[in-house]
């Protein structure tokens, strides 16, 4: 079994100026993604139960093999840091470092290089996808992704929250009668009755921390995300955030003194204490 990381992070962002090295908590986002990917594959790997693995690979036994972890950039910065974090970078291309460019692009991009020196994709190939504004993913999402692939009838795995909250959408006409300027008013046909937040449907919202997909059928569908799929719940639901504006910035330093004290207490963290030096580093 192979399972490649990759981590896309372009230099461009509107949101927020050169995104991808922000710190949270006084720790670049992309140190942050390095870091729980190398922890994922060295440090944890025989929490996995054997069982898993044995469905897993076509010979019955536990193996693995991940090489480094894959920056996918067009900025040199940004390549530099990713080096000096341990992680292997691929160079962008132009095209694929828009606004309009898609992740799938980009992965294609990225298995057609590596395709250039690998045997053929077989099922027990996986693409694992991390998202650097995703800072409180953690080494064990990663894994739980990847278990979901005991059943052999798995496509995909990807992080998820649950949600349960009022959902509305603005009407495309104003209902008759509201003429005033402005935004046009929200309404919902068939309104249901108020019920218990604790009464709704359980549903999820993917966090975009983690998605994991066999390669072969990630290449016969272009998409990351294919059936079927398994989510993988993240709790507690602060550990989904994602950081695309700068208030998120301001949350994500909020969580981060809790989540790297639990992270760094474990044998992981232990093995990170020097995580600080490296970042200011950047």
């Amino acid at each position: 079994m192979r399972v490649f990381t990759v981590i896309p992070a372009r230099g461009g962002s509107k949101g927020i100026k050169g995104k991808n090295l922000r710190t949270v908590g006084g720790v670049p986002l992309l140190y942050r993604t390095i870091r729980t990917a190398r922890f994922a594959w060295l440090d944890h790997w025989n929490k996995l139960d054997v069982a898993i693995g044995q469905n897993l690979t076509a010979n019955g036994e536990l193996t693995v093999s991940t090489g480094l972890p894959i920056v996918s950039t067009d900025n040199p910065k940004i390549a530099a840091f990713a080096l000096r974090c341990g992680a292997g970078v691929m160079k962008r291309p132009k095209k694929l470092a828009t606004d309009t460019a898609t992740t799938d692009d980009v992965l294609l991009d990225v298995l057609k290089k590596l395709g250039e020196d690998a045997r053929p994709w077989n099922s027990d190939d996986f693409l694992c996808v991390l998202q650097c504004t995703s800072p409180f993913t953690t080494s064990g999402d990663i894994l739980d992704c990847l278990s979901k692939f005991a059943y052999p009838v798995t496509a995909s795995a990807f992080t998820v929250t649950r949600f349960r909250k009022f959902l509305w959408a603005p009407t495309p006409h104003a209902p008759r009668g509201y003429e005033q300027p402005g935004p046009r008013p929200i309404v919902l046909k068939n309104a249901p009755g108020r019920v218990f937040r604790q009464d709704f449907p359980v549903q999820y919202t993917e966090t975009g921390g983690v998605y994991m997909v066999r390669i072969p059928e990630f290449l016969r569908t272009g998409c990351r995300v294919c059936s079927p799929c398994a989510p993988v719940v993240v709790e507690p639901e602060w550990r989904g955030l994602d950081v695309d504006e700068p208030a998120d910035l301001e949350l994500a330093d909020f969580y981060a003194a809790r989540f790297d004290g639990q992270v760094l207490a474990g044998p992981a963290g232990r093995a990170a204490a020097g995580h600080r030096r490296v970042a200011n580093e950047g």
